[in-house]
């Protein structure tokens, strides 16, 4: 994988010279290893938790701004590789990776590391950078050094949006090979330098040959719109301009004979009659009897049972309030009051009588009472005194 490390500020002022009228070459020969998470500074003197440094490595100038690293560890350390940083020779923390949740690499026991490492500086400064001595290189390739690059596969030089693979003579060859015999079809926006008229209609100004004048499309107009109409389009003719009338005309109202009359059919069509069962042929087998229960066809799969009943002995599922009466706490609904139903009550339990009602009548001062007691009704019944509010007997009043 590439790094890109953040040159420290201590990097920076050992390539400034004494006097600040230029830059100093340093050398870089060491390869810090550490375990710290986190977003580098360029105030950074030391790693956050350095545990191993490497001395082999190998790194030259790719561009005027831009150096490449690659760094080998072979050793049987087992580690998660999170920090990194570039020493000059004098000790001093120059570059600097890292990141706050993300690893770069974890080696096993067993495992070879092999990473690359880019970093970018401004000016031309990285041609005063050197590196200490190594014994190989693997920089990634570019346009203009020498380095490591992978391979494209087929699909992958069909697809044409790589920068960083290269392609085999082998798999040029092939895909040549298969261009040059197999009749390929392109998308639209694959065909480039499209004429323009295969991309859009022409301007009315841009078709040549154009007729001067068009067959009318079918269409309609009204009569007052005609000119140029012959006489016999505007009125009926007359007798004398009719051609080709007949010498003799066959009169209004006349008759034929039967044997005059030429062309007759062979046969009619009957009238309507009948005809006995008997009489008729080829009748089809359903016109001659009902279906047998196999041969009708469209039958529901369920029917709808005809009028009966059952005894209740057979019903099923019950419920409860149709098999007894509800006791008196299941009943809902029940007034709070009731109508009695018709009794009686002792005078002497009645109260609020009006006085009329407790005493005779008492005539006027000085006037005279009937010879005889004056008939009264039969006195009602003790259900029907008691529907007649403030009546009672005559023998009952006081």
């Amino acid at each position: 994988m590439a790094l890109v490390l953040t040159i420290t500020d201590a990097g920076r002022a050992a390539l400034v010279n004494a006097s600040n009228t230029g830059t100093l070459p340093i050398t870089l020969t060491t390869v810090a290893f550490g375990s710290g998470n986190y977003t580098p500074s360029q105030h950074q003197t030391e790693l956050q938790a350095p545990f191993k440094n490497l001395q082999t490595f190998s790194g030259d100038v790719v561009a005027a701004d831009q150096i490449h690293l690659t760094v080998r560890d072979e050793s049987e350390d087992h580690y998660t590789l999170n920090e990194l940083g570039l020493i000059t020779e004098t000790g001093v923390l120059f570059a600097v990776y890292s990141h706050p949740t993300t690893s770069i690499l974890e080696k096993a026991a067993a495992g070879v590391v092999l990473l690359s490492v880019d970093a970018t500086v401004t000016g031309d400064i990285a041609q005063n950078i050197s590196f200490g001595d190594t014994n190989f290189l693997l920089p990634a390739a570019t346009e203009t050094t020498a380095g490591v690059i992978a391979k494209a596969t087929s699909s992958e030089a069909l697809a044409r949006l790589s920068h960083t693979k290269t392609l085999t003579p082998k798999t040029g060859g092939e895909l040549l090979a298969a261009h040059e015999t197999a009749t390929e079809a392109h998308t639209w926006l694959q065909i480039a330098n499209k004429p323009a008229q295969a991309t859009r209609w022409p301007a009315w100004t841009e078709i040549t040959s154009k007729p001067t004048v068009y067959p009318a499309a079918s269409h309609l107009h009204a009569w007052g719109e005609l000119t140029g109409l012959p006489a016999y389009a505007t009125r009926w003719p007359s007798w004398s301009e009719v051609t080709d009338k007949p010498a003799s005309f066959t009169a209004a109202s006349h008759t034929h004979s039967w044997s005059s009359i030429t062309e007759k059919p062979a046969t009619f069509t009957a009238t309507a009659h009948s005809h006995p069962w008997a009489d008729l042929t080829g009748v089809p087998t359903q016109a001659t009897r009902w279906p047998a229960w196999g041969e009708v066809t469209s039958k529901p799969t369920n029917f709808v049972p005809s009028a009966h009943s059952h005894p209740w002995a057979d019903l099923t599922g019950v419920p409860t309030q149709a098999t007894r009466w509800p006791a008196w706490g299941e009943v809902t609904d029940k007034p709070t009051a009731f109508t009695p139903i018709s009794h009686t009550h002792a005078w002497s339990a009645i109260t609020g009588a009006p006085a009329h009602r407790r005493r005779p009548p008492v005539g006027p001062v000085g006037a005279k009472l009937p010879a005889s007691p004056p008939v009264l009704p039969p006195a009602p019944t003790a259900t029907a005194a008691a529907k007649l509010p403030g009546w009672m007997p005559h023998s009952m009043q006081k």
